[in-house]
């Protein structure tokens, strides 16, 4: 009887284990999915410009802070052109509430700024290297970006 007990138990914690495993390797690949999206939109924001193409993978806070941005550098009348060019994943962690998560990452970049009106280029061709990290929260069952911190490296002028 002991036995049964036992090897009930033991199935029991094994199975909760695997399934706590599973939830685990999902946020990680949800949490880069997302960062990987915001990457893409932010680019797409910028040379818009239009930070609202972020909503889906952005909170309200994040998107506040990219439109600040891109008002900065319209005042000058340019906007900025991106490119991801790598990004390689060094950690994710998930707090053991599940509603808020850290996601780092080395990125290269490569962009330039044009004329708002013409789109012609107007500054050189920046490659910049970052290491960055993403802090997200879970909002209705998905998670957000809700701030991007960076260290920037610059790689050439």
């Amino acid at each position: 009887m002991l036995n049964r007990r036992s090897s009930a138990l033991f199935t029991m914690l094994l199975t909760m284990s695997a399934l706590m495993f599973t939830a685990c390797a999902d946020d990680a690949v949800e949490l880069k999915n997302t960062v990987t999206a915001y990457n893409k939109l932010s680019v797409e924001a910028l040379s818009r410009p239009d930070a609202m193409v972020m909503e889906f993978f952005a909170t309200p806070a994040e998107i506040t802070r990219m439109g600040s941005y891109i008002i900065f550098i319209q005042k000058d009348r340019r906007l900025l052109i991106g490119e991801l060019v790598d990004m390689k994943f060094t950690f994710t962690e998930v707090a053991s509430d599940r509603k808020t998560a850290s996601v780092g990452a080395k990125e290269q970049w490569k962009f330039h700024f044009v004329d708002e009106r013409t789109r012609k280029q107007i500054s050189p061709l920046r490659e910049v290297a970052y290491e960055s990290r993403y802090d997200l929260v879970r909002t209705s069952g998905r998670w957000l970006v809700d701030r991007r911190s960076a260290k920037e490296i610059l790689v050439s002028e």
